[in-house]
């Protein structure tokens, strides 16, 4: 099993990090390496979470506020989305932040082939 990462999830994660280093600059580093990382939890069990929209499932980070939004298919976890729990699903249009001190921080994410775990990019529409 693999994951592969969708554009909007890469820039969720530009707009999580952004809003971390403007916040929280001194736990920000860590914070966003829990979000980043919790696709990880998925490997062993990728069924484990709930379908609250038709096609996708919705993991509940266990110790922040956020939610992964993913679809599974064959062998590969699609990453789709990254949401604050307070934000709506589907959410509509939703521009990320330019600038800041993570701005180019998913340009890199999606610069990699891969990354830990077997992460992949894939520009899926959703």
């Amino acid at each position: 099993m693999k994951f592969r990462w969708t554009e909007e999830a890469a820039g969720d994660l530009e707009t999580i990090a952004n809003y971390l280093f403007e916040r929280t600059p001194g736990r920000a580093a860590d914070i966003f390496r829990e979000v980043y990382q919790a696709p990880e939890a998925l490997l062993t069990f990728p069924y484990r979470a709930d379908r609250q929209k038709p096609g996708t499932r919705e993991f509940v980070l266990p110790t922040l506020p956020y939610v992964v939004v993913y679809q599974v298919s064959d062998n590969v976890i699609n990453i789709v989305r990254i949401l604050h729990v307070a934000q709506n699903w589907p959410y509509r249009n939703r521009r990320n932040r330019a600038g800041g001190v993570a701005s180019d921080l998913a340009r890199r994410l999606m610069a990699l082939p891969s990354g830990p775990s077997g992460v992949t990019r894939l520009g899926v529409a959703t």
